[in-house]
């Protein structure tokens, strides 16, 4: 583990600072660490160099093409980089940056970009990035810069991996608000943008993202800016691929597209969400054949399509689905949470290619929550499982390389072996060797601000020519292993910084094996001999054993292996000597840490934090599967009591029915009705008062669940106002002859068992029962008065004059309750004079008799046509001096044949005609012809008596 680069705060000329290897430098603003600027530890800096910086508020960054890791502790919360009045980007990477290279936990804010030289404006104002540079972005916020285009972040000619930010609040004056990615002269270069927050920028040509060069858009939220185009403008130069990005409440102009503008042939478009983008379109696209499938384009205020193609909504998976989101307030783009809600549709919408599935094989989202999510940093740390190095536990946020690792056993800086004790140095106390304690001075470990931050533990201020000839010095410590298995890695960590004249100065690490030291560290090299002054000088005359020697150039980390203690305590002695030539100050141990393997690659090492380090999902601390028989978390024992009730689950043998819900077990107390099983009973309560029947309120027929007098089954008891058989209502009517129990006559039934007896029932007399409910048994009241009652057989007891005593009268009434009427009395008729109707009005048997008004011996009611003429009637003498029908054969007697014959010159008329009929005869002519016109005519009305002729 690396630890200091140089001490000379502390420790003035103890230790001589030289170019070092890969080194931590400590940054932080209070003067304990080398270093208080993040530009100063870069400076000093070399290729692989991890510069962690602690909270505070720090100037503006060049990373001057180093190779190097810039982290913040505390994170952008607490570590601000301000390039307020300096007048150019808050980070600088233009001098072809590896991708190995990291900026990673900062608020950055107050830049404002510098001039590029391919575009001419002024760029990139909270970083810049340029010149074939390639770093990693990660984790920063960058808010509150400005520039002419990109003023959040512009790439003009590079490979950058921006992942993991988010970018708000900036501000261009012509080009884009928040990223800018360009590729001058048409470099082939790809820029990565992905898990990024876009967030309520300001732009001139757009407000969010512009895309000129070669880009793998994935997973960004693109929320809430403002310019010409809102979110995205993909130009014709611009290529790639956009997938499962959100882009929503974005403005635009009311012509230009709210949501996402593309202009260019070459762009791959799956599986993105734009929605709800306010005045301007969702999106528009000049590509006739455009690579556009399974996105959702829904409520965008001036329409969801435009462009050269048809709106391919409906085809190719496209959808038009309104989002629910976790949180989502259009006014206010920087609280919202654009994940979509747990049962949204577009979560399994994605597309079906297993390029898009989720990490665990499923179909993946719409939006930012599909596909599998490669580019982004899933944990937070900075470090992906595809960078170099990777990241070894891409889910937790403190294992990455870098980290700084305590005595916990866990390989936080991914190095393959865990930490199992910090240890500090003891002057020798078992006289293993001449210790010649004087030469050194001790101090405990310091701890400075910052996680681990260890001050130096020892230093050997005789380790130099002043101590006298051939000065050496040891220092033995103690190495528990007694914990760790025989047989596995395990080896001392020694941060340490010397230096060693070529002369015959050297150090050396030497463990006791029971019977002499044995020397482990270095294992070959310098020098040639040492002098042999001091005694026990292990090293005098051993060549072939080696030293640490010469100048280490500040603090450097050396490994020793243990693996053959492992399982035991040894003992083992640092061991330095300098001839009486040396003028260095000697050697300084800053750091020894005891580490041991971590075979399986859980991040977790040896007996104390791994139970089985060759199962890589059994550690102290790994996820329990409950039931499998494995000790996932090196507890002791598998997992059966899931939920804690102290009840093993069913899938274990136990008798725990849920055994994720510490309320459901054996002794659980069961809720009635809500579909759990509390008790484990094998279902729900829903028959609580265990009458045989389920409530009815959960589909069972019991109207009242808490008493058991009470079921479909039950017997009803009446008028007790308690429904008893559950058919919605009390028993009020037992004999169902409609009339109610309860209630007396006349709306109540006098006898509610016997369905013969209520007030409309007919009384039956001699029955011994009061049919009709109006108190009297077997008789009736004589409403009449006439002597006679119904069960005297009375027939209308509303009229005094019909009883079984009266006498029967021709009125249409059986008087005498008879049932029979007279001989030609019909029902309904009243005695009275005999009228032509087919009735014998009169009840003197003879029907329409007595209807001969003129005495002719003929009725008016049958033959006689005229009743009111005694000359005229069936038969009469035929008169043709006037113009009645005497004979009532429907002729007139002067139109008959006898009247109109003719006789011949002077012959006399028939019947002696009178010279008068003869002058008469014209106009007898004429009147028979007005006959024969009046015989067309409708016939006269009915006052004219049967048999008369109209007009006579």
């Amino acid at each position: 583990m690396r630890c200091l680069r140089c001490l000379s705060v502390l420790f003035g000329s103890l230790v001589l600072f030289g170019v070092a290897r890969a080194d931590t430098l400590y940054v932080d603003t209070a003067g304990l660490t080398p270093f208080g600027s993040i530009q100063g530890a870069i400076d000093e800096a070399v290729d692989g160099d991890l510069i962690l910086v602690f909270p505070g508020t720090y100037g503006p960054i060049d990373f001057d093409g180093k190779d190097l890791v810039v982290r913040a502790i505390g994170g952008p919360s607490n570590t601000t980089i301000d390039a307020t009045g300096s007048g150019g980007p808050g980070a600088t990477f233009a001098d072809a940056e590896p991708a190995t290279a990291l900026l990673h936990g900062f608020r950055i804010t107050g830049g404002q970009g510098r001039i590029d030289e391919g575009f001419g404006l002024r760029m990139g104002g909270g970083i810049y990035i340029s010149k074939l540079a390639g770093p990693r972005i990660s984790g920063n916020i960058i808010a509150g810069n400005t520039a002419e285009s990109g003023a959040g972040i512009a790439v003009t000619g590079g490979s950058a991996h921006i992942y993991g930010n988010v970018v708000q609040q900036n501000t261009a004056s012509q080009g884009a608000g928040g990223i800018v990615v360009q590729s001058p002269g048409g470099l082939p270069d790809i820029t990565v943008l992905a898990c990024n927050q876009v967030l309520g920028n300001v732009g001139g040509s757009v407000g969010g993202v512009f895309i000129g060069g070669v880009v793998s858009m994935t997973n960004n939220v693109v929320h809430g800016n403002v310019g010409e185009r809102g979110g995205i403008w993909v130009v014709a130069l611009g290529s790639g691929s956009m997938h499962n990005n959100t882009v929503t409440t974005n403005v635009s102009d009311p012509s230009a597209a709210a949501g996402v503008h593309v202009e260019s042939l070459a762009l791959d478009a799956v599986g993105n969400l734009v929605a709800s983008n306010a005045v301007g379109l969702g999106v528009v696209h000049s590509d006739p054949s455009p690579s556009w499938a399974y996105n959702d384009l829904w409520g965008n205020a001036g329409g969801d399509w435009s462009g050269a193609s048809p709106n391919p909504t409906g085809s190719g998976g496209n959808l038009s689905i309104e989002p629910t989101f976790a949180a989502f307030t259009p006014t206010n783009p920087l609280d919202d949470d654009l994940a979509l809600w747990s049962l949204d549709p577009l979560l399994n919408a994605g597309s079906p290619d297993p390029a898009f599935l989720d990490v665990d094989g499923s179909r993946g989202a719409v939006g930012i929550d599909g596909g599998p999510h490669l580019d982004c940093d899933a944990d937070g740390d900075g470090v992906r499982p595809t960078d170099v190095p990777a990241d070894c536990r891409p889910l937790e946020g403190d294992f990455h390389p870098g980290a700084y690792e305590l005595e916990f056993g866990l390989d936080h800086d991914c190095d393959g072996f865990g930490t199992l004790q910090l240890i500090e140095l003891v002057v020798d106390d078992g006289g293993l060797a001449p210790d010649a304690s004087a030469l050194w001075d001790f101090a405990p470990p310091t701890a400075l601000p910052g996680r681990g931050w260890q001050g130096v533990n020892a230093w050997c201020t005789g380790c130099a020519g002043a101590a006298g000839p051939g000065a050496d010095a040891t220092l033995t410590l103690s190495a528990d292993l007694t914990a760790v298995p025989p047989g596995t890695g395990t080896r001392l960590a020694l941060v340490h910084a010397w230096d060693a004249e070529p002369a015959g100065d050297g150090g050396i690490l030497q463990a006791w094996d029971g019977t002499q030291w044995v020397q482990i560290e270095p294992t070959a090299g310098y020098p040639a001999s040492l002098p042999g002054t001091a005694v026990g000088n292990a090293m005098v005359g051993s060549a072939g054993l080696g030293t640490w020697s010469g100048d280490s150039g500040g603090y450097v980390l050396d490994e020793a292996s243990l693996t053959a203690f492992s399982g035991t305590a040894v003992d083992l002695r640092l061991w330095y000597a300098s001839s009486s030539t040396s003028t260095a100050p000697g050697w300084t141990v800053a750091r020894l840490a005891l580490q041991v393997v971590d075979q399986d690659g859980d991040g977790r090492a040896a007996e104390l934090t791994d139970c089985d380090d060759a199962d890589a999902t059994v550690y102290d601390g790994a996820a329990e599967v409950p039931y499998d028989g494995i000790d996932q978390d090196c507890d002791g024992l598998d997992l059966l009591d899931v939920d804690g009730d102290g009840y093993d689950g069913a899938a274990a043998g136990g008798d725990d029915c849920d055994d994720t819900d510490a309320a459901i077990n054996p002794l659980g107390v069961e809720v009635a009705y809500d579909g759990l099983d509390q008790d484990c009973v094998g279902g729900d309560l829903i028959d609580v008062d265990g009458d045989g029947w389920a409530f009815d309120g959960v589909g069972g027929g019991d109207c009242d669940d808490g008493d058991p007098l009470i079921s479909p089954d039950a017997a009803e008891v009446p008028y007790d106002g308690v429904d008893q058989d559950c058919d919605g209502q009390d028993l009020v009517d037992v004999d169902g002859d409609g009339f109610r129990g309860d209630l007396g006559p006349p709306f109540g039934d006098c006898d509610d068992d016997d369905a013969a007896v209520h007030p409309d029932a007919t009384e039956v007399c001699d029955d011994g029962k009061d049919n009709d409910c109006n108190g009297l048994l077997d008789a009736e009241l004589d409403l009449d008065e006439d002597g006679y009652d119904v069960c005297a057989g009375d027939c209308d007891e509303t009229n005094a004059e019909v009883s079984p005593g009266a006498s029967e009268s021709c009125d249409g009434i059986d008087n005498n309750c008879d049932g029979v009427l007279l001989p030609g009395e019909g029902e309904g008729i009243v005695n009275g004079p005999e009228v032509c109707d087919g009735v014998d009005n009169d009840c003197d048997f003879a029907i329409d008799e007595d209807q001969d008004h003129d005495g002719d011996g003929f009725s008016g009611c049958t033959t006689d046509c005229d009743d009111q003429r005694s000359t005229v009637y069936p038969g009469a003498a035929v008169d043709c001096a006037d113009n009645l029908d005497h004979d009532c054969d429907g002729v007139r007697d002067f139109e008959q044949d006898v009247c109109t014959a003719p006789t011949g010159c002077g012959a006399s008329l028939v019947g002696g005609a009178s010279p008068t009929l003869l002058m008469l005869l014209p106009l007898a002519a004429g009147l028979r012809r007005r006959q024969r016109s009046l015989s067309t005519q409708p016939a006269p009305d009915s006052a004219s008596p049967p048999g008369t002729s109209p007009g006579a």
